[in-house]
């Protein structure tokens, strides 16, 4: 009898621990993105912060942030807006407009910017079990696969 009540004991335990972990991700406010992030590529580190209900994220730091050419910081010269070539890609806004979806674990509505490319997508992002963040830029819709994903990583300080 003291042998079933005692594995009875541990099946309750986990039980709760694992409806508690359930419950505090579904508990989440979004915010859990909040920080500074790594590129996929590590040449680049974005603050993502909140600004009102929506989530945005700017790059402030970068390996190489100076033209060689000049020597002075790397200007956006591939934006499409030519009044925005000008402007240094460094503390630059990269991403806009993100809004979290409970429901669904995910930032989705916004959009990012690749400097690289001078180019803008519609992106989801999606926190991921090992605290790394899935950020997926694409075109058109989400669900027809035209898009790219890379894994950022947190900075730790």
């Amino acid at each position: 009898m003291i042998k079933l009540q005692r594995h009875n004991s541990k099946l309750f335990l986990l039980i709760i621990l694992f409806f508690s972990g359930v419950n505090s991700f579904s508990q989440s406010t979004g915010d859990e993105i909040i920080g500074t992030w790594w590129n996929q590529e590590k040449d680049g580190q974005i603050e993502i912060y909140k600004s009102g209900s929506t989530y945005s994220g700017k790059l402030i730091w970068m390996k190489n942030q100076n033209d060689p050419v000049t020597g002075k910081l790397l200007l956006d010269k591939k934006n499409p807006n030519e009044k925005l070539r000008g402007k240094p890609l460094l503390n630059s806004n990269l991403m806009y407009g993100f809004i979290f979806i409970r429901e669904d674990k995910e930032w989705s509505d916004g959009k990012i910017y690749d400097g690289r490319k001078g180019k803008t997508y519609k992106c989801i992002i999606k926190l991921n079990a090992d605290s790394t963040i899935k950020v997926t830029g694409y075109i058109g819709a989400s669900w027809m696969g035209l898009g790219e994903t890379s894994i950022w990583t947190r900075k730790n300080n």
